[in-house]
């Protein structure tokens, strides 16, 4: 059987990041089932190293109406062992749409990166508008 090492995701964008939808690739990356993970509170799953960060880059992209948003962090799978993971996400009118790929930090050096694209909020719109 072969696992999936990325899922997307459709959160709120209240400082809990509460999942909306998930695709069902989530049971391999963090355990759970996409039923039992809608509205469950993202932000309680950071591990405390990174939690800061996520935040800052989560309110940063929702106050500037950033299209994407890239962060490294650790989520607490369903079992409590660490996810290290690479999330894309950008905010879209009130949610964010997320794409979370496991990676393994060793290998590679990650880094936060934002972008804001005006061409981007001409096609898309703007919560700001």
């Amino acid at each position: 059987m072969v696992s999936a090492t990325n899922f997307i995701s459709f959160h709120d964008v209240s400082p809990e990041i509460r999942f909306l939808w998930a695709s069902p690739s989530i049971y391999d990356v963090l355990g759970y089932e996409p039923e039992e993970i809608i509205g469950m509170n993202a932000a309680d799953m950071i591990l405390p190293e990174d939690v800061t960060n996520s935040n800052d880059a989560f309110k940063e992209n929702v106050k500037n109406d950033l299209v994407a948003t890239q962060l490294v962090n650790k989520l607490r799978r369903k079992d409590g062992r660490p996810a290290h993971l690479l999330h894309v996400f950008s905010a879209c009118y009130d949610f964010l749409v997320n794409c979370s790929t496991l990676i393994d930090p060793a290998a590679y050096a990650y880094q936060t990166l934002r972008a804001h694209s005006s061409a981007m909020t001409r096609i898309v719109g703007s919560r700001k508008e």
